[in-house]
Parts: structure tokens; sequence; C-alpha cells
């Protein structure tokens, strides 16, 4: 994954369920056994692509969010109810991968066999006025914008407003998808 994707977060943790959740099994499995799909982070910086079975997983590995095999962008809860939200399904016969650009737009681009990065095929611009800011968060380092994926399954993105103050607010209230 390192290869594919560069610098692995250091906030990496095998994605075991907590103890008190009684997951059903099945698809909470085809990440812990690694089959195909790999658990990079909890969090994705600004210009950090996830690509085909990259996933960022929430601590604990009850929820995940990022591309299916199939080429779905989705978020899924492994456990209670098996839910899942689809955001975008590539169409293309080109790979695709996520990435949340430095002006925190939400957006999946074209992917070549060789890498090359293509054209963007959606995107979805952020509701909030926010800068780029190195070292927003210092352990473990990252720039803003950066997402989140909380352990209660929020999607939420971190970045830093025009005043300079450090704030976060879930995905569903930065954007309006559809």
């Amino acid at each position: 994954i390192k290869s594919k994707h560069g610098t692995i977060a250091s906030t990496f943790f095998a994605p075991d369920p907590p103890e008190d959740i009684t997951c059903t099994g099945a698809s909470f499995e085809g990440i812990s056994k690694n089959d195909g799909y790999g658990c990079i982070s909890d969090r994705l910086q600004n210009n950090e692509m996830m690509g085909r079975g990259t996933l960022l997983c929430s601590e604990g590995g009850r929820y995940s969010f990022g591309f299916g095999l199939d080429g779905s962008l989705v978020w899924r809860d492994y456990c209670r109810d098996g839910s899942e939200r689809v955001y975008y399904r590539c169409q293309s016969s080109k790979d695709c991968a996520f990435v949340l650009t430095k002006n925190a737009t939400f957006t999946v681009r074209e992917m070549a066999v060789s890498g090359y990065i293509g054209k963007n095929v959606y995107e979805k611009s952020s509701r909030v006025q926010g800068i780029s800011s190195n070292n927003c968060l210092v352990e473990p380092r990252y720039d803003c914008p950066y997402i989140h994926l909380h352990s209660s399954g929020k999607l939420v993105l971190h970045y830093v407003d025009q005043k300079g103050e450090f704030k976060q607010k879930t995905t569903d209230k930065v954007y309006s998808f559809d």
C-alpha cells in the first residue's frame, strides 16, 4: 500500500472490533482477513489518494470509508445493521481514486494503470471557507484540511477557518451529497 499511496499515517491500527459491539461477522471479516482491502488509517490528509480496495477504518474497525473493489466510494457500518452509503460509483474503464484537495473539495479522479492522474470525474465543493495549514494536528502530524473517520462512524472534515481557528464538522454539514 505504501508504494501506491505514499507515506502512510502513523495512526494505523489493526481493525479489530471493540469487545462491547456484536458484529454480524461476514462483512467485518472482509477487512480483517485482508482479502483485497487495506485499512490505511482513520485519517486522510489533503492531496493523499485512496484507490480501489483502500479504506479508512475507524478505531476498532466498526466503520470504513473508501473505495471497494467494485469501484464504489462508500461508507460502511460492519456491525449492527451492515448499512452503507454510496457516494460515487466509478463508471469509467479506468480506475478511480478519492482525494480531498487542499481547498477541501471532495474529489474522485480517474487513474490509469500506470498511475497517471486523469481528469476529475466527481467533485463536491466545501460549504466552509478554510485555508490550508501545515501541522494543524501535531501528534500524529497532519496538515489541514483532512478527514477523520471517528469511532462513532462520523466522517469529519478538520480545517482551519479564515480566522485561523481549528474547526471540525461532519461531512454531511460541509458537503451537499445527492
